[in-house]
């Protein structure tokens, strides 16, 4: 495989693993914003709402027994005001998206509220139309009884609706620590995993040089024999068999050089030195006396020998 391929995929595989985390994240925050949004725009919002109406049965009842025990139409308003109050948060609680169960108890509480609603009304009614012919303790019982009924439903539906809010921080809770632990531990991966591309990318790469630069320290040296692993499909596996190929010729020509000292050696510098030792054997007239004009020459032939043999031995150098 190429080196560039090595690494394209390497990085490929690195970059899928990226895009797999980030997917991941994505839908993690997307979870956690849904359960933020719902929390926020559902159950804390529902939750306000409930506890201002179990507040405000309270308020109604304290309005309803003052209006009973003395008459005064001014408690009388402030029982208006709190059924319309309490009117109007039942009607935003239907607005939202509660659960099933939360809801149908909600339906139960608007049916007691009802009923309740028509006991306060028909208490203001009577009061104020027969004042005389009411009974305070028949309509404080009634009104008890009912009063009890919507109380019961406002608190489960608070209770349900708190639990709710409970649930959803937990689960939100819960999904920032399967974030946090999935970040680490793909945060791990990732490095185990950058560690292992790197490092066998690096060793596919780092063996096979180490290999030519001791190779080609030895044949600096001198070394015509060395050879370098050449196997794989990768550019430096090419590189290795063009310096095995190279190696394979500098011997051949190394082989050439010695071939070619020795025949210089042999052919040219003895028969030389055989002609140059002649020439001194005539000088020295051993095969007979020489005149002057032959020494000359003589002279001027072994003086051409040397400097021909000075030529040889720096050509051998």
């Amino acid at each position: 495989m190429r080196i560039r391929r090595k690494i394209a995929y390497g990085y490929i595989i690195l970059i899928l693993l990226l895009l797999l985390i980030l997917l991941y994240q994505y839908g993690l925050a997307q979870r956690m914003l849904t359960g933020i949004r719902r929390f926020s725009e559902v159950d804390f919002v529902a939750s306000i709402e409930l506890l201002r109406s179990y507040q405000g049965l309270d308020g109604l009842k304290e309005f309803v027994e003052k209006f009973l025990a003395t008459g005064d139409d001014r408690y009388a308003v402030e029982v208006v005001q709190r059924m319309h109050a309490i009117d109007e948060d039942i009607e935003d609680l239907e607005q939202y998206d509660l659960e099933p169960e939360v809801r149908q108890e909600l339906l139960l509480l608007k049916k007691r509220w009802a009923n309740l609603s028509d006991v306060t009304g028909r208490i203001l009614i009577a009061s104020t139309d027969h004042p005389k012919h009411s009974d305070p303790e028949v309509f404080r019982n009634e009104f008890e009884h009912e009063f009890q009924l919507a109380k019961r439903h406002a608190g489960e539906i608070f209770d349900q609706t708190r639990d709710a809010v409970e649930i959803s921080l937990n689960s939100q809770e819960a999904l920032g620590e399967q974030a946090r632990q999935f970040a680490l531990m793909v945060l791990a991966i990732g490095l185990g995993l950058s560690l292992l591309l790197s490092f066998l990318v690096v060793r596919s790469v780092s063996k096979p040089l180490l290999q030519l630069t001791r190779g080609t320290r030895r044949l600096a040296q001198g070394d015509f024999a060395v050879l370098v692993d050449e196997s794989g499909k990768d550019e430096l596996a090419e590189l290795a068999a063009h310096f095995n190929v190279m190696v394979s010729k500098l011997r051949e020509l190394d082989q050439l050089k010695g071939d070619f000292v020795s025949h210089v050696s042999h052919e040219l510098k003895a028969p030389l030195a055989s002609m140059q030792e002649t020439t001194r054997l005539l000088m020295d007239e051993i095969p007979g006396s020489l005149n002057e004009k032959q020494q000359r020459l003589l002279k001027l032939n072994l003086a051409c020998g040397e400097r021909l043999s000075e030529m040889i031995k720096n050509l051998l150098d």
